[in-house]
């Protein structure tokens, strides 16, 4: 039984990636919650263009979380709120020799290829997740498949390539947290990469990735965290909608 609703106003530049256009100045959500689910609802604007005048009209999407689900990756409060990927992929796949992105708060983004965007995402979360299971191991194996399938994709070569591109993305980022980064008590200034190494081994075709120990020892020690459900963020089909879910979870 749903037994409380909250209503509330969320300016749009709090949840929304760098470099994404506002579609309106807020957005109206609805939270829903008993004692083991919680359900959200987004009325978010979208914008269709007519021959003489824009028309704003409004759909919504909804999230429902069951949080006595066990398998959920844990995920550090900070980088749940400051965006390691980017929702607009056309920017991404035009700026091949990298970018930096950086706020007034002391955050910077750095990639010396293409920035990572929702693919990028969700694979991360599937290697994190094996990591986890196996203690937070710096390195983990796993075929190509394996995680391909895991993600909810098709056996597709396609696919086996993207895997590979995604890994090359995340191999080439840096992240700084400069003075903002907060772990519960207090900010502090903390560097790191994401992915060190990774490779395919001749014979076995496993695949070989070998996680940053600093990115890995953010989520491993942090006692400012929440968990995200893995099958419900896969699942979402827009760009927008997945970074809604981060920042939702992180709020509440």
């Amino acid at each position: 039984m749903l037994v409380s609703r909250k209503c509330f106003w969320l300016h749009s530049h709090h949840f929304l990636a760098p470099l994404t256009p506002f579609l309106g100045s807020t957005h109206t959500i609805s939270w829903l919650h008993s004692h083991h689910h919680q359900v959200w609802f987004f009325h978010l604007p979208q914008v269709s263009v007519g021959s003489k005048l824009k028309k704003l009209h409004y759909h919504t999407i909804e999230f429902e979380v069951d949080t006595m689900k066990k398998e959920m990756v844990k995920q550090d409060i900070n980088c749940l709120e400051y965006p390691l990927w980017f929702q607009d992929e056309r920017f991404a796949e035009h700026h091949e020799e990298g970018y930096t992105w950086k706020n007034a708060k002391g955050f910077v983004f750095s990639t010396s290829f293409k920035p990572p965007v929702k693919t990028d995402i969700i694979f991360l979360l599937y290697l994190l997740n094996q990591s986890q299971k196996e203690g937070w191991k710096d390195e983990i194996k796993l075929t190509r498949y394996q995680i391909i399938k895991g993600c909810g994709l098709t056996k597709d070569a396609r696919w086996y390539q993207r895997l590979q591109e995604s890994l090359k993305r995340w191999e080439r980022v840096s992240i700084e947290f400069n003075g903002c980064f907060y772990d519960g008590k207090a900010y502090k200034t903390i560097h790191f990469g994401v992915v060190d190494s990774w490779s395919i081994e001749e014979g076995t075709k496993l695949l070989r990735i070998r996680f940053s120990p600093e990115y890995l020892l953010v989520f491993k020690n942090t006692k400012y965290f929440k968990y995200i459900d893995f099958d419900q963020i896969k699942a979402l089909r827009s760009s927008l909608a997945t970074r809604l879910y981060q920042l939702l979870v992180k709020t509440f």
